[in-house]
C-alpha cells in the first residue's frame, strides 16, 4: 500500500487524474460539484473518455454530486461523454435531505482512493492498494446512490 499526502488543487487533480488513467473496471466519484476536479480540462476528458470506452458494464462510472449547476453550466464536453457513452457513464445528484460527508472522494476498481478531508479545502490524500480504505467509502457511495436523483445527461431538452 502506497500513501501520498497533498494540499494543493493542483496536486488533488493530478491524483484524480492518475487515478482514473489506471482504473480498468469502475470509478466512482463523489463531489459536492465537480469543480475542483480537472474533469472539464483535455486530460480529464481524454482520460475518462479512454475509460468510458473500454470498461464493459453497464454504469461502471458513476458520479455523484451535492449540486448538478457546475457540471450544467461549465462543463460542456463532460456532459457529452456521459451522452455519448449513456448506461456505462452516469451523474446523479444526492437529495437534499440524505446525509453525505464532508469529504471528497474517488474510488478506482476499489483499490484508489483519493480523498479531499473537506469540500472547502485541498488537503487530502491517495492511498493505492490492497489496504486502501475504499470500502467504507464505498459503501457510503452506494447508500448515497440508491436514494439519489438522476442528474444532467448530456441531452438536449427539445423544449
Amino acid at each position: 500500500m502506497q500513501e501520498y499526502a497533498f494540499d494543493t488543487y493542483a496536486a488533488y487533480r493530478e491524483h484524480v487524474l492518475d487515478a482514473v488513467r489506471h482504473a480498468t473496471r469502475s470509478l466512482v466519484v463523489f463531489d459536492r460539484d465537480l469543480a475542483q476536479t480537472g474533469f472539464e480540462s483535455s486530460a480529464g476528458i481524454e482520460a475518462l473518455d479512454t475509460l468510458a470506452r473500454n470498461v464493459v458494464g453497464d454504469e461502471a462510472i458513476r458520479i455523484l454530486v451535492c449540486s448538478p449547476e457546475h457540471i450544467e453550466q461549465y462543463c460542456p464536453r463532460l456532459l457529452k461523454l456521459v451522452e455519448r457513452y449513456g448506461r456505462r457513464m452516469r451523474i446523479r445528484v444526492v437529495g437534499e435531505s440524505v446525509a453525505h460527508p464532508d469529504a471528497s472522494f474517488i474510488v478506482g476498481d476499489g483499490s484508489t482512493l483519493v480523498t479531499r478531508f473537506h469540500h472547502d479545502r485541498a488537503r487530502g490524500k491517495r492511498v493505492d492498494g490492497p489496504g486502501a480504505d475504499t470500502s467504507r467509502h464505498t459503501a457510503q457511495f452506494e447508500t448515497m446512490w440508491v436514494s439519489a436523483k438522476d442528474g444532467p445527461t448530456g441531452a438536449p431538452l427539445g423544449i
